[in-house]
């Protein structure tokens, strides 16, 4: 008998298709090919795996750390106690210079009082955000947030006063 009418076939199924490999080398090939499918299969699953959690992670680092790199004359150590008299200390900061206006803190702070405070004045003058005011609003907060921006409408209003009457048109740059 002839051997070869006897030879027997390996038969592979590989994605609905019927092969018949002769040698080693195209079984290690098939193998590659279903390796490198499943590698395209999952590259987006893996990507989404890991992009969307570090995305998350680094956006919701510390905003005011953020806020202080971007505008270095933001100071965040002004206490307001609930006797203090806007006008008062408005000409105090005056006589000493610190034309920094009061604000209150959140996602951006909030400058009662100053119209456009974040495109013409931030730069320039500044501001100091009153400790324990926030955009998230528990009724303590609440409180401190009415009683700070009373007191910041009354002292940036006599800060904005006297920066225009010093020189309108370098406030306004």
């Amino acid at each position: 008998m002839n051997s070869s009418l006897f030879s027997l076939k390996i038969k592979i199924v590989f994605r609905n298709k019927t092969c018949y490999p002769i040698k080693k080398t195209e079984k290690y090939a098939m193998r590659l090919l279903y390796v490198r499918e499943m590698k395209m299969k999952y590259k987006y699953i893996v990507i989404i795996t890991f992009l969307i959690p570090l995305c998350i992670i680094l956006g919701c680092q510390n905003n005011n750390q953020t806020l202080k790199q971007s505008n270095p004359v933001v100071d965040e150590s002004f206490q307001l106690n609930e006797n203090a008299n806007p006008i008062e200390d408005a000409k105090i900061a005056i006589e000493n210079n610190d034309l920094r206006f009061v604000g209150l803190r959140g996602y951006v702070p909030i400058v009662p009082g100053v119209p456009d405070y974040h495109k013409i004045y931030s730069d320039k003058f500044g501001v100091k955000l009153v400790i324990g005011t926030s955009d998230f609003l528990t009724p303590e907060v609440v409180r401190i947030n009415k009683l700070a921006h009373k007191y910041a409408l009354e002292y940036n209003k006599l800060i904005l006063k006297q920066i225009q009457n010093k020189d309108p048109n370098k406030a306004l740059q």
